[in-house]
C-alpha cells in the first residue's frame, strides 16, 4: 500500500488512525481544514487534495500545513510488542502515532538511502499500552531526531514514557534510536519539519543523572515543587513546544496584519499621520509603506528563528520590538484559552514550564530600551523617516542576509 506527504504533509503532530478494513480511504479531520485554512491564511502555501491518498479512517494533524498526500509505503506490519524493518538502508526522518480500538503504535517514517526520488515508507517501530503514550513517545522521538544526544531533558523524557513497557519496547527503541544517529541530520526539507516543527524545543532541561534540586525529576519534572522553590534548579526551559508554537503563530498573525496595514496606504510619501494601524505602534504610524513592510519582516524574522528550533534572537529593535508584540499576543491566548490556544497549541506536549512570559521577557531581550522609548504610552508620532534606526542589525558579527526579501 502506498501513501504519503509532501512538504510536511502530516502535519506536526499527525496521528495516523485506521480501522481493521485495512487501508481504503482518506478523510481529513474538521480540525485539520481548520488549521490548514488558517495557516493558508497567514503563509498561503497550503493545499489539500485526496489524490493517492489510501489511509483509512482519519489522517488527524495536530498543526497546520497539510498539503497534498501521496508517495510514501507502509512497511509490512509484524505483530508483537517490538517490531523489526525490511528497510535496512534507509534514513529515518520522523514518528507518527497510530491508533486503533484495539492498540497503539509507533511508526518510522524512513527514507531509503538509495532512492533519491522523495519517495519515503512507514516502519513499524513497537507496539504501546496507551494512546497516549504513542504519542508522547512519537514526540519525544522526534526531539530526539533535531538535536540527537544535545538533545535537553530527553533521556529523562524518554524514561517517563517507556515506564512499565515491556523490556522488548525499550529495546526497539534503544535500536531506533542508534539508527537514528547513523541518519542524515535535519536539514530546511527534512519531513520531520513538517510532522513536528516545534519538536526541537525540549519540554525540560532535566540532566540525565538527575537535578541537585529536584532528584530524579520524575516525568520531566511536570508536578515538582523543588523547580519552584530552589534558585539552582537545572531543569527549566524557557520555551516548551506549546509556548514556542504560541508565539511563532502570534508572530505571523501580526506580519500578515501589518502587511495588510501596508497595502491600505499609497506608496508616496506619507503627509500626515494615518490613524489607528494595530498593530503597528502609535509612534510609527506616519511612516512610509516601505518602512511597514521593513516592519512586517521583523515578525517573519522572528517566525522563521523559531521554525529554525532556536530562540528568537533580535537582530534590529524593530525585531525587539515585534518580539514584544508577539510575546503580548501569545499571552492572550493562553489567557483567553479560547479556539487560538486550541488550534496552535492543542495535541502538543505539555511541560509544566510552559507560558512563563515573565522569563521570556527576562531572557530574550539584551535590555528594554526599546519598551520605554516607543512602546510605553508614548503619545508623540514620529516624522517619515525618524525611526529608520529601527533595522540597524546590532548583531553585525552575523548579520540577518539582505537577500532574504518578504514573504508577500
Amino acid at each position: 500500500m502506498w501513501f504519503g506527504l509532501d512538504d510536511g504533509a502530516l502535519g506536526p503532530c499527525s496521528t495516523l488512525h485506521s480501522t481493521r478494513t485495512g487501508f481504503d480511504e482518506a478523510l481529513v479531520s474538521p480540525r485539520s481544514l481548520c488549521q490548514a485554512t488558517n495557516r493558508q491564511g497567514i503563509r498561503g502555501s497550503t493545499r489539500i487534495t485526496s489524490e493517492s491518498l489510501q489511509i483509512t479512517d482519519k489522517l488527524i494533524s495536530g498543526y497546520p500545513r497539510l498539503t497534498s498526500v501521496r508517495g510514501v509505503s507502509c512497511s509490512p506490519y509484524v505483530q508483537g510488542e517490538a517490531m523489526t524493518s525490511s528497510v535496512t538502508a534507509a534514513n529515518i526522518c520522523a514518528f507518527v502515532p497510530q491508533h486503533n480500538p484495539s492498540k497503539s503504535r509507533v511508526f518510522a517514517l524512513v527514507r531509503e538511502k538509495e532512492r533519491h526520488s522523495g519517495f519515503a515508507g512507514l516502519e513499524a517501530v513497537a507496539t504501546i499500552s496507551e494512546a497516549a503514550r504513542a504519542d508522547a513517545l512519537s514526540a519525544a522521538l522526534n526531539q530526539y531526531m533535531y538535536d540527537r544526544d544535545e538533545a535537553l531533558g530527553f533521556r529523562v523524557r524518554l524514561r517517563a514514557v517507556l515506564a512499565d513497557e515491556p523490556e522488548s519496547v525499550n529495546a526497539a527503541i534503544q535500536q531506533v534510536l542508534d539508527r537514528v544517529k547513523a541518519s542524515e541530520p535535519v536539514n530546511a526539507d527534512s519531513p520531520v519539519r513538517g510532522i513536528s516543527p516545534f519538536g526541537s524545543f525540549p519540554i525540560s532541561a532535566c540532566p540525565a543523572d538527575g537535578c541537585p534540586a529536584c532528584g530524579d525529576c520524575v516525568d520531566s519534572c511536570r508536578e515538582c515543587r523543588a523547580c519552584d522553590e530552589y534558585a539552582d534548579c537545572d531543569c527549566s526551559v524557557p520555551m516548551p513546544p506549546r509556548t514556542a508554537s504560541l508565539i511563532h503563530a502570534a508572530a505571523e498573525i501580526y506580519c500578515d496584519e501589518v502587511h495588510d496595514r501596508a497595502d491600505e496606504i499609497s506608496s508616496g510619501a506619507p503627509l500626515r499621520p494615518h490613524g489607528e494601524l494595530w498593530p503597528i505602534p502609535h509612534v510609527a504610524s506616519w511612516q512610509s509603506r516601505k518602512f511597514y513592510r521593513r516592519f512586517a519582516r521583523a515578525f517573519e524574522d522572528i517566525a522563521r528563528d523559531i521554525e529554525g528550533g532556536d530562540l528568537p534572537e533580535p537582530h534590529t529593535m524593530a525585531e525587539e520590538i515585534a518580539l514584544h508584540l508577539a510575546l503580548d499576543r501569545a499571552a492572550e491566548m493562553v489567557a483567553e484559552e479560547g479556539d487560538e490556544f486550541e488550534l496552535f497549541a492543542g495535541g502538543m506536549p505539555e511541560s509544566r514550564f510552559d507560558f512563563d512570559f515573565d522569563m521570556l521577557h527576562d531572557s530574550l531581550f539584551e535590555d528594554k530600551d526599546y519598551e520605554y522609548a516607543y512602546l510605553a504610552g508614548r503619545t508623540t508620532v514620529a516624522k517619515p523617516g525618524d525611526l529608520d534606526e529601527w533595522f540597524e542589525d546590532f548583531r553585525s558579527s552575523a548579520p540577518r542576509s539582505k537577500y532574504r526579501g518578504f514573504h508577500r
